[in-house]
C-alpha cells in the first residue's frame, strides 16, 4: 500500500459544519459505522450545507436558484474508525468555484478527531447540459471558499 499523507484539517478551517447522530442502524457487522453509511453522512452534510448557503435565496421570490446541482463526482478517504453512539461533526468549505461546476471538500470529526474527508463536485445543469453558474449564486458560493483554496 501506498504511503498517503493524511490531511491535517481542523474543524475550525471549514466556514460550515453539522452536527450529524450516529444510529445504531449504520453500524456494520463489526461494530463501526458502515462505509455506505458514511457516504450518507457526507450526503446529509452536503444538504445542510446547501440549505444554508442558499437560505437567502429560498426566502426571496425566485426561491432557490432555479438549477439542479448534480453530483458529478466524489471521493471519501476514511481514516479512522467511526463509532456508535458518538456523533460526528462535518466541516464543509468550498476548494474550487469553476464556471458551471465547485468541489465541496468536507472533513469529518468523531470526539475531535478526524476520521474522513470527502470531495464532492457538484454541476449547475439546466435542460439536460451543464449551465454556468448565475451570479447570484456565484457570489454566495464564494462566501463559503476554504482558506487556501
Amino acid at each position: 500500500m501506498a504511503n498517503r499523507q493524511q490531511p491535517q484539517f481542523q474543524l475550525g478551517d471549514f466556514p460550515f459544519s453539522v452536527a450529524i447522530p450516529i444510529r445504531y442502524s449504520d453500524l456494520d457487522t463489526l461494530k463501526h459505522v458502515n462505509n455506505v453509511k458514511i457516504v450518507d453522512i457526507y450526503q446529509e452534510a452536503r444538504v445542510q450545507f446547501h440549505r444554508e448557503v442558499f437560505r437567502e435565496l429560498r426566502r426571496s421570490e425566485m426561491g432557490d436558484d432555479g438549477y439542479e446541482k448534480v453530483l458529478a463526482d466524489m471521493r471519501v478517504t476514511y481514516l479512522r474508525e467511526t463509532h456508535f453512539p458518538y456523533p460526528v461533526v462535518v466541516g464543509c468549505g468550498l476548494t474550487r468555484l469553476g464556471n458551471s461546476a465547485y468541489t465541496i471538500s468536507a472533513a469529518m470529526f468523531q470526539n475531535g478527531v478526524l476520521v474522513g474527508t470527502s470531495d464532492a463536485v457538484l454541476v449547475y445543469f439546466k435542460d439536460s447540459k451543464s449551465y454556468p453558474i448565475p451570479d447570484e449564486s456565484r457570489s454566495i458560493l464564494a462566501n463559503y471558499m476554504m482558506k487556501g483554496a
